[in-house]
């Protein structure tokens, strides 16, 4: 008996889910890889300079003596890399929020794929539902 008829038909909206779920965590993990080298190797050009960091986290410092060190002499906030997108950490950063945000991007083309070619609207509305509430939560306008 041929078992291939039996398996049911995966939808192209679930497929390239799982495509762009897939290849954006292989690229954010990738480049984390590299990250902790770019932040060791020019350790001046990060907000927070790794060595005196690690130092003051191993002495027992507090968050707020640890982030007075830091180039603005404060925290920065939870989204510095948009204010210092060209240092290590916030390069660092970046990579953990596209690796972390991953779901969000691949909702978006797979629900348009759902209203436009597959006309699955409940799929499709739940998709945009989640997808509006984590982008309105990576925002921070919308806290749990």
């Amino acid at each position: 008996m041929d078992n291939t008829n039996l398996r049911p038909e995966i939808p192209q909206s679930h497929r390239l889910y799982a495509s762009i779920v897939h290849w954006i965590t292989i690229a954010a993990a990738v480049l984390a890889l590299f990250a902790p080298l770019i932040i060791v190797a020019w350790p001046e050009r990060n907000v927070l300079e790794p060595g005196a960091a690690l130092t003051a986290i191993f002495n027992g410092a507090a968050p707020e003596q640890i982030w007075a060190l830091s180039a603005s002499g404060v925290f920065p906030g939870a989204h510095y890399y948009f204010d210092y997108p060209l240092c290590g950490d916030s390069l660092a950063q970046m990579i953990i929020v596209l690796g972390c945000s991953v779901g969000v991007w691949a909702l978006i083309p797979a629900a348009i794929l759902q209203f436009t070619r597959e006309k699955d609207w409940f799929y499709a509305t739940v998709g945009s539902i989640l997808a509006a509430l984590m982008l309105l939560a990576m925002l921070g306008l919308l806290r749990v």
